[in-house]
């Protein structure tokens, strides 16, 4: 594997005084994936185009034309040095341009382009996997503002260890912040209890980003372009920047089997193309794929054709990743040069990739309700439902429970592995509870659910010894399920007509979730139906509408759905 270097950048500025149609000459004539070459660059040999964007970055009016250069061995590497970001005026055809001294790394690329620090004007956001195991996702911000380019944001350090740097604009004011997501391992650093996230904002009287405030998520369901698969029990991010022609679907065993496919189950995703083929047809092509297989099975197949590489190993069980051997479309396409760039998207979707403990969604057909366990949860936690009759036989009145247990790893002194309880949700009669709230161990009221209550009740103590492996595990799941009653909510009951007790709403883009109304931004939502709890309007007259989500009731605004 090359080696990474990492100095600091140099910015150079160059201008030329080319015509408007020299300039829409020299723009038209470069290709991605080709050689590149422009008057008034000085390139060195072996230099090729990475990637083309247009934005009105000084919101003239004009499109800049933004060329991100590099130089590769060979035009099929994915490894590429001496990065340059060129950008040329849309209305005088000046030139600037950053050149990043030997700066380098695998599958560059233009992530984002917006105002970060409030001046007005758009800033260039630049990704690259470095291929240094240490550092997840370097990135870059430069501002085109002033005479010469400026970088205002570096995270090429190894304590900055971030699967996923998202701009949102978390106020609504038009200039983005930046969300960091960190994975929280346990001792053993394969398993992910969780994640974090850091929110980054630009302080002006600093001229850096400085950390705005550091949160950790119990569970990341719904987040930001996070895919969570169900058949596989993995979850995986997939980066805003990839296009809306890149589908993910899920496949069974049975579903491979019919396409002569040894696997247990597959998450596929392909890119749909722009254009008919000569046949008028526009034929989904595959682009990369997670597959599982019994452990022993790839064993023996490993070395086969299309097996993939491994990227977990666990319970008997791999999962492998696969991507294509080649681009089907014609070179020089648009959908040729779209599906080369989803490629460099890649390393953020093997990075981010982690097995999930218990799975998310969890619903009490006895109790009514519904909840989400924390992605991360260990394979030592357990959860079951406890009768009216069961619960009788042991004195306690509740009409029905779910119940948390955390089995210890290591046995005990008298060489047993008994479950430890970690959490549980009960459902009393409401009178019942009003009489007996305040006795040992009645829980805190969570829900309430027409004439029962749903009652929380958690862990007050570790019951192993201190500083052990399984004390340490007990005291993450703990943390982890801190925010349980923030999921609950009363499993939606049909009514008479057949129609769902309260309103659907379907929403068609990737939409803003608030925590109140004007309030904070929590994640953005894909697109999915969702269940409507209210509408209100803000001072200003603008609707917002009242939805379920993970995090319990959150907000939307009304423009951002449809029926």
């Amino acid at each position: 594997m090359k080696k990474l270097v990492m100095v600091t950048t140099s910015v150079v500025l160059a201008l030329s005084t080319l015509s408007s149609a020299a300039f829409a000459e020299q723009a038209t004539s470069l290709v991605n994936g080709k050689p590149f070459a422009m008057k008034g660059i000085e390139t060195k040999p072996n230099t090729y185009v990475i990637q083309q964007k247009w934005a009105d970055l000084n919101h003239d009016g004009e499109q800049e034309h933004i060329i991100l250069i590099g130089t590769k061995e060979d035009p099929g590497d994915s490894y590429v040095e001496n990065l340059n970001l060129v950008v040329q005026d849309g209305k005088t055809s000046k030139i600037k341009q950053t050149k990043m001294t030997e700066y380098s790394g695998y599958a560059p690329y233009i992530s984002f382009v917006g105002d970060f620090n409030g001046d007005h004007k758009e800033d260039v956001m630049l990704t690259i996997d470095p291929g240094d195991d240490s550092i997840k996702i370097m990135n870059r911000i430069f501002s085109f503002a002033g005479d010469e380019p400026k970088v205002i944001f570096e995270d090429a350090t190894k304590d900055r260890n971030y699967y996923l740097l998202d701009p949102v604009d978390q106020n609504s004011d038009g200039i983005y912040e930046l969300v960091g997501t960190t994975r929280v391992h346990g001792e053993d650093k394969t398993q992910t209890l969780g994640f974090e996230q850091s929110t980054l904002a630009y302080d002006k009287s600093k001229g850096t980003f400085v950390v705005k405030d550091k949160t950790k998520k119990a569970t990341m369901k719904d987040a930001i372009n996070q895919y969570h698969s169900k058949i596989g029990g993995y979850t995986f991010i997939i980066p805003r920047g990839m296009s809306k022609q890149v589908k993910v679907y899920e496949a069974d065993a049975a579903k491979l089997k019919e396409l002569g496919e040894d696997a247990q189950s597959a998450t596929y995703i392909e890119y749909t193309p722009k254009h008919k083929d000569a046949d008028g047809k526009q034929y989904p092509e595959f682009l990369a794929s997670f597959k599982i297989y019994d452990k022993a099975y790839y064993q023996q197949h490993q070395d086969g054709p299309g097996m993939g590489e491994v990227v977990a190993d666990e319970d008997g069980k791999v999962v492998t990743w696969n991507t294509p051997q080649s681009n089907p479309f014609e070179p020089g396409g648009e959908d040729y040069a779209n599906f080369d760039e989803q490629l460099k998207y890649f390393s953020s979707l093997t990075m981010s990739f982690y097995m999930n403990g218990v799975t998310n969604d969890y619903h009490s057909e006895v109790g009514g309700y519904s909840f989400v366990l924390p992605t991360g949860l260990s394979k030592q936690v357990k959860v079951s439902e406890v009768t009216a009759a069961k619960l009788k036989e042991d004195g306690d009145a509740a009409v029905s429970a779910t119940r948390i247990d955390y089995t210890p790893v290591h046995k005990d002194a008298e060489g047993k592995q008994s479950p430890a309880f970690l959490a549980s949700l009960k459902v009393y009669d409401k009178a019942y509870y009003e009489q007996h709230k305040n006795e040992p161990d009645m829980g805190t009221v969570v829900l309430t659910n027409g004439a029962k209550v749903i009652v929380l009740n958690a862990a007050q103590s570790n019951p192993f010894e201190p500083d052990s492996e399984d004390y340490k595990l007990f005291e993450s799941q703990v943390e982890l399920l801190s925010n349980l009653k923030e999921s609950l909510t009363i499993t939606p009951v049909d009514s008479k007509d057949g129609e769902a007790a309260k309103q659907k709403l379907k929403l068609t883009q990737q939409t803003s979730v608030f925590d109140a109304i004007n309030g904070k931004i929590l994640f953005s939502a894909s697109p999915q139906e969702v269940t409507v709890v209210s509408k209100k309007k803000d001072p200003k007259g603008n609707e917002w509408i009242e939805i379920v989500t993970w995090l319990g009731n959150s907000w939307i605004k009304a423009p951002q759905a449809s029926k």
